[in-house]
Protein backbone atom coordinates (compact mmCIF):
# COMPACT_ATOMS: atom_id res chain seq x y z
CA UNK A 1 0.00 0.00 0.00
CA UNK A 2 3.18 2.55 0.97
CA UNK A 3 4.25 1.76 -3.05
CA UNK A 4 0.59 2.85 -4.24
CA UNK A 5 0.45 6.11 -1.89
CA UNK A 6 4.13 6.94 -3.31
CA UNK A 7 3.34 6.52 -6.98
CA UNK A 8 0.23 8.37 -6.79
CA UNK A 9 2.09 11.33 -5.03
CA UNK A 10 4.38 11.44 -7.65
CA UNK A 11 1.64 11.19 -10.04
CA UNK A 12 -0.05 14.14 -8.68
CA UNK A 13 3.18 16.54 -8.95
CA UNK A 14 4.04 15.85 -12.04
CA UNK A 15 0.06 16.53 -13.20
CA UNK A 16 0.61 20.07 -11.42
CA UNK A 17 3.46 21.25 -13.63
CA UNK A 18 1.21 20.58 -16.92
CA UNK A 19 -0.35 23.52 -18.78
CA UNK A 20 -2.77 21.38 -20.92
CA UNK A 21 -6.61 21.34 -21.57
CA UNK A 22 -7.98 18.86 -19.56
CA UNK A 23 -11.66 17.26 -19.13
CA UNK A 24 -12.27 14.92 -15.84
CA UNK A 25 -14.51 12.05 -16.15
CA UNK A 26 -14.78 11.04 -12.89
CA UNK A 27 -16.47 8.09 -10.50
CA UNK A 28 -17.43 8.98 -7.70
CA UNK A 29 -18.67 5.36 -6.59
CA UNK A 30 -14.81 4.77 -6.94
CA UNK A 31 -14.00 4.03 -3.09
CA UNK A 32 -10.45 5.12 -3.17
CA UNK A 33 -10.05 7.74 -6.02
CA UNK A 34 -13.67 9.55 -5.83
CA UNK A 35 -11.81 11.19 -2.92
CA UNK A 36 -9.15 12.32 -5.17
CA UNK A 37 -11.43 14.91 -7.36
CA UNK A 38 -11.07 17.96 -5.12
CA UNK A 39 -7.18 17.80 -5.62
CA UNK A 40 -7.23 17.29 -9.35
CA UNK A 41 -9.61 20.10 -10.02
CA UNK A 42 -7.38 22.38 -7.87
CA UNK A 43 -4.41 21.03 -10.35
CA UNK A 44 -7.09 21.82 -13.25
CA UNK A 45 -9.19 24.50 -12.52
CA UNK A 46 -10.62 25.30 -16.41
CA UNK A 47 -10.95 21.70 -16.67
CA UNK A 48 -14.97 21.00 -16.94
CA UNK A 49 -16.04 17.98 -14.65
CA UNK A 50 -17.90 14.86 -15.47
CA UNK A 51 -19.08 13.21 -12.09
CA UNK A 52 -20.38 10.10 -12.80
CA UNK A 53 -22.45 7.12 -10.80
CA UNK A 54 -19.56 4.52 -12.10
CA UNK A 55 -16.96 3.25 -9.70
CA UNK A 56 -13.26 2.39 -10.46
CA UNK A 57 -13.23 1.16 -14.21
CA UNK A 58 -15.23 4.49 -16.52
CA UNK A 59 -14.11 2.64 -18.91
CA UNK A 60 -16.30 -0.33 -18.52
CA UNK A 61 -19.21 1.60 -16.90
CA UNK A 62 -19.65 4.39 -18.69
CA UNK A 63 -17.51 4.61 -22.23
CA UNK A 64 -19.98 6.60 -24.05
CA UNK A 65 -19.69 9.42 -21.72
CA UNK A 66 -15.30 9.29 -21.64
CA UNK A 67 -15.55 8.64 -25.37
CA UNK A 68 -18.09 11.98 -25.69
CA UNK A 69 -14.99 13.83 -23.50
CA UNK A 70 -12.22 12.52 -25.68
CA UNK A 71 -14.15 13.95 -28.97
CA UNK A 72 -15.10 17.21 -26.51
CA UNK A 73 -11.19 18.04 -26.00
CA UNK A 74 -9.91 16.52 -29.27
CA UNK A 75 -12.32 19.18 -30.67
CA UNK A 76 -11.59 21.90 -29.02
CA UNK A 77 -7.65 21.20 -29.46
CA UNK A 78 -7.98 21.58 -33.17
CA UNK A 79 -10.44 24.67 -33.24
CA UNK A 80 -7.89 27.70 -34.28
Amino acid sequence: MWFFAGAARGCWRCAAGLDVSAEMVWGMRDPILAKGLPVMTEMFPNAPVIETDAGHFLQEEVPEVIAAAALRLLEALQTP
